[in-house]
């Protein structure tokens, strides 16, 4: 029997405007062919076709108090390879509700066989099974908090 790996979860955290990361994880070093010195305290940015990189922008200039998160697909280069992601992305707010900050959490999806024209399809079913979780976090962390 032969065990496939599984694809890790990358992490990384940045603050806004100026896109310096803050934070990132093993995975995520890992995922790019980089090193974690080469990555914190600078701008990061993968080599992404020029249309996602501009929808990821897009995405993150709607996140708001009122809408911190955002879904999204998009395609990666590396190593000659085009590869799909899928990020959630959660914004961090000052007082006044500007975006400081963001944090994402994404996982290679390559091996689901996206393609662009599936993309909206399976960025719904993604937000579906997304905000059904986010519920479910929120109904453990309430019990969580009544149990303390």
């Amino acid at each position: 029997m032969t065990m496939e790996r599984t694809p890790q979860v990358l992490w990384c955290r940045w603050t806004m405007p100026d896109n310096i990361m803050q934070e990132v994880n093993d995975a995520l070093c890992e995922y790019f062919g980089t090193r974690r010195d080469q990555i914190l305290g600078h701008v990061f940015v993968p080599e992404i076709p020029q249309e996602d990189m501009r929808t990821t922008r897009e995405k993150e200039v709607l996140l708001s108090v009122a809408q911190p998160t955002a879904l999204h697909m998009h395609r990666v280069l590396l190593r000659e390879e085009e590869r799909w992601t899928v990020w959630h992305q959660r914004g961090w707010f000052d007082e006044t509700g500007g975006l400081i900050g963001i944090e994402a959490t994404g996982q290679d999806i390559t091996h689901w066989g996206v393609e662009r024209e599936t993309d909206l399809v399976v960025q719904s079913l993604l937000s579906d099974h997304f905000h059904a979780f986010l519920a479910m976090m929120g109904a453990l962390e309430r019990e969580s908090i009544v149990d303390e």
